[in-house]
């Protein structure tokens, strides 16, 4: 770790010497602190770097996509809802039921390999999101298409 404190300490005065970061705005005053009673005291200059130049944790990132797939296939199950209850209860028109639900079915499949590489990769202490069970959702569809009719 010594090592690394005197290249970036060399690094700095070199730069420093050379006038190249004289003229930034700030220059000399210590970084705003931004009191978070959540991040660890030893973390907070880091995030703040990280929050000024719009960089979020890979998992932070994850969990927004996670979010926003989960939204997507819900609206989507509540909007196809007369389709799929359709297709479910189809006997004869077999290749559509089977396209229009293994369709949907390969979605909520990629969606929850992301809430397990998301669950996988949060810090401790960070709640875990849920799967989606095709099977569940399906049954609110109709239950919802039941109840419009």
């Amino acid at each position: 770790m010594e090592r690394w404190t005197r290249i970036v300490d060399h690094l700095l005065g070199e730069a420093i010497g050379d006038g190249d970061i004289s003229d930034l705005p700030g220059a000399g005053q210590p970084l705003a602190s931004h009191e978070d009673s959540h991040t660890p005291p030893d973390q907070r200059t880091a995030f703040k770097i990280m929050q000024d130049n719009e960089v979020v944790p890979a998992w932070m990132a994850l969990a927004k996509s996670v979010d926003q797939g989960e939204t997507r296939i819900r609206a989507e199950v509540a909007s196809n809802a007369a389709q799929l209850e359709a297709a479910i209860s189809s006997g004869a028109n077999a290749p559509e039921r089977s396209r229009t639900l293994t369709q949907l079915e390969s979605r909520i499949e990629r969606h929850n390999r992301d809430v397990l590489l998301h669950n996988l990769t949060v810090p401790r202490g960070i709640p875990h999101r849920s799967t989606l069970n095709s099977r569940a959702l399906l049954k609110q569809a109709r239950a919802q298409t039941k109840l419009k009719t």
